[in-house]
């Protein structure tokens, strides 16, 4: 159960590092990724148009927080990029 719990603190500590810098980060529209802003290219679907704004990237990352880790990522190596 606490790792359950530990995984729900890291994503929840993830999303408000992103939303707290969120000038840093931008939302690929292709796959909805969040990314950093200095991404030509969305490493996940090489997607090219990315949205900046604001409440896009809060309501992506919203709802990020609430889904299970699906990405092929390690999950440790994930969390602490943005930790």
């Amino acid at each position: 159960m606490s790792g359950s719990n530990d995984k729900k603190n890291r994503k929840t500590r993830a999303a408000q590092h992103i939303l707290t810098n969120w000038e840093y980060y931008k939302v690929c529209e292709g796959c909805e990724s969040v990314i950093l802003h200095d991404h030509i290219f969305c490493p996940l679907c090489s997607g090219y148009r990315f949205n900046e704004e604001y409440k896009v990237l809060e309501n992506v990352v919203t709802e990020l927080v609430k889904r299970d880790l699906t990405d092929i990522l390690n999950e440790k190596e994930y969390f602490d990029d943005y930790i």
